[in-house]
């Protein structure tokens, strides 16, 4: 089942929302938890690669606390897309590439543990940034993956407000 909401053009899979794409929103975006087809609500838990690749007008994003997956390249060349960006606690996979190409100030980790897709690859870097000052982990963070941060440049600050219960030296490799 495919529809076409204000989030982008949305696909029902075994009872959960996709967004496939959408290159027409401007300005600020907040992603709903739910999309509403017919009478039913479908949770939204993924947003696929490319959704937003490009998108010049989008200015902040707030994802959703559903979200489970992000696809590679989902944000990636969204060149106005700054301030905070907000991982959330239900956010299981990112997909290489997710955010490069962004202006993100602070990034906020709430996820609880979360997996990289494709993490072999030389060249893949979920946020490389040169506006990343501040990352701060939550106390929700148990477990992060290495080469999350990976050649993140001019990072200021790095607050840990989280007891790990693993991770990586890997996490900010060939960070300056």
């Amino acid at each position: 089942l495919s529809i076409k909401t204000n989030t982008g053009d949305i696909k029902i899979i075994d009872s959960d929302a996709v967004v496939l794409s959408n290159q027409k929103v401007e300005g600020e975006m907040i992603l709903p938890e739910e999309i509403k087809c017919g009478l039913r609500y479908f949770p939204l838990r993924t947003i696929e690669r490319y959704a937003f690749f490009g998108n010049e007008k989008l200015t902040k994003v707030k994802l959703p606390n559903n979200l489970r997956r992000l696809g590679e390249w989902s944000f990636a060349s969204c060149l106005d897309l700054k301030d905070t960006l907000v991982l959330p606690l239900n956010l299981a996979k990112i997909g290489r590439d997710a955010f490069t190409g962004t202006k993100f100030s602070h990034i906020l980790v709430q996820t609880k543990n979360l997996e990289l897709v494709d993490t072999v690859t030389v060249n893949n870097y979920f946020f490389k940034s040169p506006t990343i000052k501040k990352i701060v982990f939550e106390e929700t963070v148990e477990s992060l993956p290495k080469f999350l941060f990976r050649n993140v440049k001019n990072v200021d600050t790095v607050l840990f407000l989280c007891d790990l219960k693993e991770t990586s030296e890997a996490l900010f490799s060939d960070c300056e």
